[in-house]
């Protein structure tokens, strides 16, 4: 008979799991070169539009990027879309959900230092959107993430609570779990957690990716829309 991993274990009794070192040396050198590129054409003005989420402060030149959407189809790049594709994330998902998984979108998460605003209390998903138990996020940490640069903050076993809670009021009082993060690491947490992070005042960038995995195999729609959008001229 086949046990439960630990990692399965922790996300189910918990809502939230790590997996420390989950990705090699040479792939994240390569995944965060990558990223730093974009943010740094972000605020060069080679990158812009809709998938490149920021806010202004006042005291700045520049707005503060703190999110880019889409990030797997973001033209001139090749080592993100491989790693949303068919990438290490792929096991450890379908490992945490107990079953085969797909991706479904990637984003990256950027806390600018000195800049990077907290990220409020919220969950992912709710009920209503995707089956209990059946939707993961991973984040793979590209830069070190410490309680002193806004890391990932949880309440625990809360990817129970109903739909249509004020989420923010219903967790004062509650306990609540920081996760700090090496580069390398990947945290993992299911789509209806409770969660936020805190600001990041400090002098070092801290930029991760985060994927939304599904339970099952990729839809047939999804597949054809997949060969569609490889067919179509860049």
């Amino acid at each position: 008979m086949s046990t439960q991993s630990q990692l399965r274990a922790d996300l189910v009794a918990q809502g939230f799991a790590v997996r420390r070192g989950a990705v090699p040396g040479a792939l994240l050198d390569a995944v965060r070169a990558e990223t730093i590129g974009l943010v740094d054409e972000f605020y060069t003005g080679g990158r812009s539009g809709s998938d490149y989420w920021s806010y202004p402060v006042p005291s700045r030149d520049f707005p503060v990027l703190y999110r880019i959407h889409n990030l797997e189809r973001q033209p001139g790049i090749t080592v993100i879309p491989a790693l949303f594709s068919d990438g290490p994330l792929h096991p450890i998902a379908a490992e945490a959900l107990g079953e085969p998984a797909y991706p479904t979108v990637c984003a990256a998460v950027v806390k600018v230092p000195g800049a990077g605003a907290p990220v409020p209390w919220h969950r992912d998903r709710d009920q209503a959107e995707v089956a209990p138990g059946r939707a993961v996020n991973l984040s793979l940490y590209l830069h070190g993430s410490t309680p002193a640069t806004g890391c990932l903050e949880v309440v625990p076993a809360s990817q129970t609570l109903e739909p249509d809670v004020d989420v923010e009021s219903w967790r004062a009082g509650k306990p609540v779990t920081r996760v700090p993060a090496r580069a390398g690491d990947v945290t993992v947490h299911d789509v209806r957690l409770v969660h936020g992070s805190g600001a990041n005042p400090g002098s070092r960038l801290c930029v991760r990716i985060v994927i939304e995995f599904r339970a099952g195999t990729l839809p047939a729609a999804a597949l054809l829309g997949s060969a569609q959008d490889a067919r179509e001229p860049a």
